[in-house]
């Protein structure tokens, strides 16, 4: 009875502590994300990772949003894993494209295809130039 007990507390332990750790994916991001905004002049309050494909809808809401708030100077927003640049620009106007609070990442330096999750929109919130909170969007 006693080993009983003895393995059911090292089960509720073990589940504590890995229900805890963080996600590797928003910890990945979070760190690329925090090397990014070293260089920004821009004191930024959200970052919004939006890649060129994977959950359709998903991304369909992440560019309206974009477009929504392409003036919003606190928000960076950054594409990418896109496939055309042409594209893109036709979808959402090369001129909202060209301003200095977006970000096409041509390197695909954001999009972590290691994990399955990179085929969301995520979003970082950012205090004092670091990132606090990565969330999905």
């Amino acid at each position: 009875m006693k080993a009983i007990n003895v393995y059911f507390t090292a089960l509720l332990l073990m589940t504590v502590v890995v229900s805890c750790q963080r996600d590797t994916y928003e910890s990945e991001l979070e760190s690329k994300l925090n090397l990014f905004l070293k260089n920004e002049k821009v004191d930024y309050e959200y970052v919004i990772i939006i890649p060129g494909s994977g959950c359709t809808g998903c991304i369909t809401n992440a560019e309206n949003y974009f477009l929504s708030n392409v003036g919003n100077n606190k928000i960076k927003f950054v594409f990418t894993n896109n496939f055309s640049k042409k594209q893109l620009f036709i979808k959402l106007k090369k001129t909202n494209l060209q301003r200095s609070n977006i970000f096409i990442d041509n390197d695909n330096y954001f999009y972590l295809r290691d994990y399955d999750k990179s085929i969301y929109p995520y979003r970082a919130k950012v205090i004092n130039k670091e990132i606090v909170e990565v969330t999905m969007l």
